[in-house]
């Protein structure tokens, strides 16, 4: 049968189809015009992936479960201890939430002593707040930065040059920054890779918000990223593509580290 066919049936939409046909957990055959042609057995197995993300368990382990890695036992069995321990965290909340109705708790009242429950449930809580309890702006503020520095130091370099490096006298100069900017672009990239796995702001004072302080409020990734696209473009439709670039692999390295990290933390 066509892929509309199958959406019918299974209610799954066309791009997730393809997504688990890549992620190797079906396997339609093509017929002589490249169409897919969905077996009966393909439906099912749509159906079994759609049933088992429906518990929330994620395409890695249906993998497993499908290629007989695992057992589906042992699968469930996580995904329970998984689900009594959210149940517990949302009990401690629900009855923190009766504690404070019943007794007339005012705004003025609240703090952590009126929290019912096990501690360190509610530190984990706290941790998850930490991290989203920022501003989703923070990738832009890293665009802003990069783009910032890179058109001015390119404009200075240009202003002292007195027309830009493609009207340079020696290329010694140019040399020098190209490698110099690049050198500036590998550190950059260096500290991204740092503060995303450590979770720290050391040279990423602005990332969460605008409140580094005097000097240091500049001396953070990005800004160093712009440096170095500044030094590095010696004509412009380099300056261009490093800066496009760059950003665009800033804000991916960024994005993914920290699900990883959030995703070994919830592992551990």
């Amino acid at each position: 049968m066509r892929t509309g066919e199958v959406e019918k049936l299974t209610e799954i939409k066309e791009a997730n189809i393809k997504f688990y046909e890549r992620e190797g957990l079906i396997n339609p055959r093509r017929n002589e015009n490249g169409y897919r042609d969905f077996s009966d057995e393909d439906v099912k197995n749509i159906n079994r992936i759609k049933t088992l993300r429906m518990l929330d368990v994620p395409i890695p382990e249906i993998k497993k479960l499908f290629d007989g890695d695992v057992q589906l036992k042992a699968v469930l069995e996580e995904r329970l201890s998984e689900m009594n321990l959210q149940a517990k965290a949302l009990d401690n909340r629900m009855e923190s939430c009766r504690r404070i109705i019943k007794e007339g708790m005012e705004l003025v009242d609240i703090s952590p002593e009126v929290l019912s429950g096990n501690r360190e449930e509610w530190s984990e809580k706290l941790r998850h707040i930490v991290d989203e309890d920022i501003d989703k702006r923070f990738i832009l503020k890293g665009v802003a930065f990069t783009a910032a520095f890179a058109v001015c130091v390119k404009f200075t370099v240009v202003v002292l040059t007195m027309g830009g490096f493609s009207q340079q006298d020696t290329q010694q100069d140019t040399v020098f920054c190209f490698f110099g900017g690049m050198l500036a672009i590998l550190c950059g990239f260096v500290y991204i890779f740092a503060e995303a796995l450590t979770k720290q702001d050391f040279l990423y004072a602005w990332g969460k918000n605008w409140g580094g302080s005097g000097m240091g409020g500049l001396a953070n990734s990005y800004s160093i990223l712009g440096i170095g696209i500044g030094l590095a473009g010696t004509t412009w439709p380099l300056w261009g593509g490093l800066l496009i670039a760059c950003i665009v692999l800033s804000a991916i390295i960024r994005m993914v580290l920290m699900h990883v990290v959030k995703e070994v933390e919830r592992r551990k």
